[in-house]
């Protein structure tokens, strides 16, 4: 019997893994860090050259049409905040009133409504322009809007109606 304990004990000594050498633990930390390093490097590229096709496709100094899915429609300067945001600044938006209200609000004040008139009349509708600000509550002029309540986005040219009536407004 004890030489068959002998013999054990030499079989364990051959099964024990044998150590890795520092040379291949310190290859495998410097791989680590490297992959690492690479995949920041990547991520942050990535991420420059999408806002940078962004801001090629959208003239600086143009208005955009944002179109949203509740309706709304806002007139401004768009640019990316982060991949789910856009930002919209100097905002202004369409407000529809009857021409009764219009005619209404005209006599109440003695004056002309601060809105610019008519960028479209339809019957008895009228349609003026607002900047963001001027409603009750006193917005900054500047929407924070998620991607994923546009439905889409144009760039308006300088001879639009709509650059016209804001245009108006700014003066």
């Amino acid at each position: 019997m004890p030489k068959t304990t002998a013999v054990l004990k030499r079989n364990e000594k051959k099964r024990e893994e044998p150590k890795r050498p520092q040379r291949l633990q310190w290859n495998l930390v410097t791989f680590s860090y490297i992959l690492v390093v690479c995949i920041i490097f990547l991520s942050a590229a990535k991420l420059y050259f999408v806002n940078r096709q962004f801001d090629q496709v959208l003239p600086k100094d143009s208005y955009q049409a944002v179109f949203l899915t509740n309706g709304q429609v806002y007139f401004g300067h768009l640019q990316p905040l982060s991949r789910s945001l856009w930002e919209l600044t100097d905002v202004y938006y369409i407000q529809e009133q009857s021409q009764t209200e219009s005619q209404q609000l005209q006599d109440t004040q003695g004056q002309e409504n601060t809105a610019t008139e008519e960028t479209q009349q339809q019957g008895d509708t009228q349609f003026s322009i607002v900047r963001l600000g001027n409603e009750l509550h006193q917005p900054m002029n500047q929407l924070v809007i998620n991607k994923e309540h546009v439905l889409f986005w144009e760039t308006l040219q300088s001879n639009s109606r709509v650059i016209e009536a804001i245009q108006k407004e700014k003066q």
